[in-house]
C-alpha cells in the first residue's frame, strides 16, 4: 500500500518517463494522485474529495466502467484522427484547386463535389453505427456500471 505522497511521486515519474497515467481511486488519501494523474476516475460511492479530484465519477462499485471508458476514449481518438486527416486531405484538394492549380480548378472543384456527395453518407453511417455500438455495449454491462439516462 502506497502512501499519498509515494502515489504522487509515481504519477511524475511515470508522467516524466513520457508515459499519460490514468489514477483510479476511492478514498481520501486517492485524492492527490487523483489530481496529479493526466486523466482520473472515481466511482460514485467515493469519498467527496476524490470525486472532485477526478476527472470522472462512474457509477457502480465494480471497474467494467473503466474499461468501458478507455475503449470509448481510444475509439474517439481514433474517430478524431481519422476526421483531422480527411480534413488536412480535403483543404489540400481545396486549397490547390483555387490557388495552385488554377487551369484544373472547374475538375478539381468537380472531384472535390463527388467526394464530398459521398463523404457526407459515410460519415452519417458512421454515427449511426456508433451510436448502436455505444448503445449495445452499455447493454453489455451490467445494471450497476451502466449510466442511468
Amino acid at each position: 500500500v502506497l502512501t499519498p505522497v509515494q502515489k504522487s511521486a509515481r504519477i511524475d515519474a511515470l508522467a516524466g518517463e513520457g508515459r499519460k497515467v490514468l489514477m483510479v481511486g476511492d478514498d481520501l488519501n486517492d485524492a492527490p494522485a487523483l489530481a496529479r494523474a493526466h486523466a482520473s476516475m472515481t466511482p460514485g460511492s467515493a469519498a467527496d474529495a476524490s470525486q472532485n479530484a477526478a476527472d470522472l465519477v462512474f457509477m457502480g462499485e465494480g471497474l467494467d466502467a473503466v474499461v468501458l471508458a478507455v475503449d470509448v476514449a481510444r475509439a474517439a481518438r481514433r474517430r478524431a484522427l481519422e476526421n483531422f486527416t480527411f480534413s488536412a486531405i480535403y483543404n489540400l484538394v481545396a486549397a490547390s484547386s483555387g490557388y495552385v492549380l488554377p487551369t484544373l480548378k472547374n475538375i478539381v472543384g468537380w472531384v472535390v463535389a463527388s467526394i464530398l456527395i459521398y463523404a457526407v453518407p459515410y460519415l452519417i453511417t458512421t454515427m449511426i453505427v456508433l451510436l448502436i455500438n455505444r448503445r449495445a455495449n452499455w447493454a453489455d454491462l451490467p445494471e450497476k456500471a451502466a449510466p442511468s439516462h
